[in-house]
């Protein structure tokens, strides 16, 4: 009896709440959440975000990261991109802490990854760019004959690349510190003979501009040495 009475007592209190909720509610599903999220106001969705504090790039932790990378065996065209990137990062380390004890340590690592790079895939179209990083790192090891040789086979393999501009350039400043002035007046022309460059605009005045005062530095020798001998 105990028993029938509370299953009655539970039915009525159902029933009870169902007349609460607003009247017959039938058999309508519950909508889906998708039409639920439409009919919102955006507004009530907003989730705010809280922006962090800009990280600084950290060059040795992305030569950690580059080396996992190696570490994990990719495929030979990832594999080529890190190492690349890898010697790179090398580079540019150089270059924002150079003259310290790591330098030499930095770029020589940086060369043996470029001249792996050349002899493992001699025929990669993005060896312009290693031959132009690798003279880089040469040229900050003091080796400019080196670097010049290097940039000479860029512009003989890759008068195309829109990096010739520029080998010639770095070439015919490198040469023209060594005094090779008849090599470095034969750069700075070509630089300045170019008719489709596809460098960097200051880069190709910068060259311009260098070639102009190397030819009046020239002009200028000359007639002292005819005034002297004239004198």
């Amino acid at each position: 009896l105990i028993r029938t009475l509370s299953a009655s007592c539970l039915a009525a209190y159902l029933v009870g709440c169902a007349g609460l909720g607003g009247g017959d509610t039938g058999n309508k599903a519950a909508p889906p959440i998708r039409t639920v999220l439409k009919n919102k106001d955006p507004g009530d969705l907003a989730i705010p975000v809280i922006k962090s504090e800009p990280i600084a790039p950290d060059p040795d932790k992305a030569l950690e990261n580059y080396d996992k990378v190696l570490q994990m065996s990719p495929d030979a065209e990832t594999r080529a991109e890190a190492q690349r990137r890898l010697a790179d990062i090398n580079v540019q380390i150089d270059d924002l802490k150079g003259g310290n004890e790591n330098s030499e340590k930095h770029l020589k690592q940086a060369m043996m990854i470029y001249r792996h790079l050349l002899e493992e895939r001699p025929e990669d179209p993005k060896n312009d760019r290693v031959m132009y990083q690798l003279a880089r790192a040469q040229q900050n090891l003091g080796d400019s004959k080196g670097a010049i040789d290097t940039l000479k086979q860029l512009t003989d393999k890759y008068e195309g690349s829109p990096l010739a501009g520029d080998a010639h350039f770095r070439s015919a400043d490198l040469l023209y510190r060594l005094d090779r002035y008849a090599e470095a007046a034969a750069e700075f022309a070509t630089v300045y003979d170019i008719q489709k460059y596809d460098g960097a605009a200051k880069t190709y005045k910068r060259a311009v501009d260098a070639y102009d005062r190397f030819v009046d530095l020239v002009e200028e020798s000359i007639v002292e040495t005819w005034r002297s001998r004239a004198g």
